[in-house]
C-alpha cells in the first residue's frame, strides 16, 4: 500500500513540477529522477548550492539548454533522503547533458554533487502533457 501510494504521490508532483516546463518549450520532456541521501554534515542548502552550479554549466555548454532541476524533499519522513529531478526539453538535450560532463569543468561540478550526496538510483521518463 505504501509503494502504490508513493507512486502515486510522485506522479501528481511530476505533473505540477513538469507541467509548467513542458508548457513553455513543447508537450513532451525527458525526465530524470535520481534517489539520493545527505552524506553526513551535509544540508539540502549544500545540495542547492551544488545543484544550482549544474544547472548553470548545463544551460551554458549544451546547445538547446532549457534544463531544470528540482531538489524534492520529504514533508513528513527520512529527511535525509531527497531526490532530484532533472527535466530536460527532449533526448536529444539529455544525451549532450552526458557528454557536457566529461569534461573537466564538468567533472568538477560532477565531484562536488557527489561530495554532498550519495545517489543510489535513477530512472529516465519520457513525459508527455496530456
Amino acid at each position: 500500500m505504501k509503494s502504490l501510494l508513493s507512486a502515486v504521490l510522485l506522479a501528481g508532483v511530476l505533473f505540477v513540477i513538469c507541467t509548467p516546463v513542458m508548457a513553455e518549450t513543447s508537450d513532451t520532456a525527458t525526465v530524470e529522477i535520481w534517489k539520493c541521501v545527505l552524506k553526513d554534515g551535509k544540508t539540502m542548502d549544500d545540495v542547492a548550492t551544488a545543484n544550482g552550479k549544474w544547472v548553470k554549466f548545463m544551460n551554458a555548454n549544451v546547445e538547446g539548454g532549457d534544463i531544470h532541476s528540482y531538489g524534492q524533499t520529504a514533508v513528513v519522513g527520512n529527511q535525509e533522503k531527497f531526490l532530484y529531478i532533472d527535466v530536460f526539453p527532449d533526448m536529444k538535450v539529455w544525451i549532450a547533458s552526458k557528454t557536457a560532463i566529461e569534461n573537466e569543468e564538468g567533472q568538477a561540478i560532477e565531484a562536488e554533487l557527489n561530495e554532498v550526496a550519495s545517489c543510489t538510483s535513477n530512472s529516465l521518463y519520457s513525459s508527455t502533457e496530456h
